[in-house]
């Protein structure tokens, strides 16, 4: 059997539940899938892959590539991790194909030109690329573009049973929570989520529960949402398979006012219209298409506006959620992230083989 070693630093828990599945569908191709990282989250799911956790050093993860002999390499490390060049330099060395998942560059200051210089070394060095969605093919250089793949960003919800999750009976009850509908703020409460848009402009439709969750909040935002009647701070909920989708299955809507991310993913997977504003967002807006399956409002006016319009057209809400569906199921399903890394694997040793032969 052939063998991928991913190397990567520290893996979340969403991460984990995403290498399951690759390592299921990576074995039923005759690959074996190993993580090497220097830590990872603990989840409620058993790991289907082997993990070898070590604090980054170039001499030990050397040794481990030495001990493991992989037929191909993804790195999936920023520039922060020190081991990053050194371990795609010895891929080079080693001919061992190289794939590099990665944004393409720091997205979040693009015109950085020391950054925007090493990435591109790095992407030159590379047999393979894969990046998050095509939006990020810009910043690749041209003569680059040939060996870019997407492993389109999601979470992993494969063989996940929505009918066990409690829904709105449950939430309403455990939060003590008035309204049916409900409006869900979920993400680590950091300035660029921009929480306080949803708390200096609030939401005056009092039939609406604004649902805030997430850990990180100050003392300030606390004593806003408790001055507002129809505001609920939840707290951190744990992201297991039950409390935090039951309150995805439970909302009409999904937010993170600015920088939205995977959650995004999830809203999509329960078929919940996301609603933030134009601006900064992570690559994960990509699947957002304004108007369609979700909204990007100018203003919090604009922002709130909408909401109360698709409340009151039930028919149109009911088309958002249709779409979200097939959103998800067309673009972000995770057999479509699989496939991105697959085709890049066997580009890049295809090329590899090319030059020995």
């Amino acid at each position: 059997m052939k063998k991928v070693i991913l190397i990567s630093s520290y893996a979340f828990h969403y991460r984990l539940k995403v290498y399951n599945y690759f390592s299921k569908i990576f074995h039923k191709q005759g690959w074996e899938f190993v993580l090497l990282s220097d830590g990872t989250d603990a989840i409620d799911a058993e790991l289907s892959f082997r993990v070898i956790v070590e604090r980054q050093n170039v001499l030990t993860y050397k040794q481990h590539i030495d001990r493991e002999q992989p037929d191909a390499v993804i790195t999936f490390l920023t520039l922060k991790d020190l081991i990053n060049f050194p371990v795609a330099v010895y891929c080079k060395i080693k001919k061992i194909p190289l794939v590099v998942w990665t944004k393409s560059i720091d997205i979040k200051s693009p015109n950085h030109l020391v950054k925007n210089f090493l990435y591109y070394q790095l992407h030159n060095i590379s047999d393979a690329m894969v990046l998050y969605t095509p939006t990020e093919i810009k910043y690749v250089q041209k003569k680059n573009h040939h060996k870019v793949f997407f492993g389109y960003n999601t979470l992993a919800f494969d063989g996940f049973e929505k009918d066990i999750v409690p829904g709105l009976d449950y939430v309403k009850a455990k939060y003590s929570i008035r309204q049916d509908k409900i409006l869900l703020f979920a993400a680590t409460i950091k300035p660029d989520k921009n929480l306080n848009a949803l708390l200096d402009h609030p939401c005056k439709n009092q039939q609406v529960a604004v649902v805030i969750a997430g850990r990180g909040i100050n003392e300030t935002q606390l004593q806003k949402i408790s001055s507002l009647s129809n505001y609920y701070y939840v707290g951190q909920v744990p992201y297991d398979d039950y409390e935090m989708n039951a309150l995805f299955k439970a909302s009409r809507f999904f937010t993170t006012p600015n920088d939205l991310g995977l959650a995004l993913n999830q809203a999509f997977f329960w078929s919940k219209p996301v609603v933030a504003l134009e601006g900064s967002h992570s690559v994960e807006v990509y699947y957002l298409q304004s108007g369609h399956n979700g909204y990007l409002a100018k203003d919090m006016n604009d922002f709130w506006n909408f909401i109360n319009r698709m409340l009151a057209d039930n028919q149109a809400y009911q088309t958002l959620t249709e779409n979200c569906r097939k959103t998800y199921e067309t673009k972000a399903d995770i057999s479509n992230m699989f496939r991105g890394f697959m085709d890049a694997i066997e580009f890049a040793t295809s090329k590899i083989h090319a030059k020995v032969s």
